[in-house]
């Protein structure tokens, strides 16, 4: 294997880890939607 000098990331790092961070994303998302729409509800209910 030949070792250049060359420093970064590659096009298809980024856009994997773009990939992994947007499936993330959209998962955890709606549990906290659905988190802050609870609290929500239940700061209402005490006014």
């Amino acid at each position: 294997m030949i070792l250049s000098d060359k420093k970064g990331f590659t096009f298809v790092e980024v856009i994997a880890v773009i990939a992994i961070v947007g499936i993330a994303a959209g998962i955890a998302m709606p549990s906290v939607v659905g988190i802050m729409l609870l609290r929500w509800r239940d700061i209402i209910k005490l006014i």
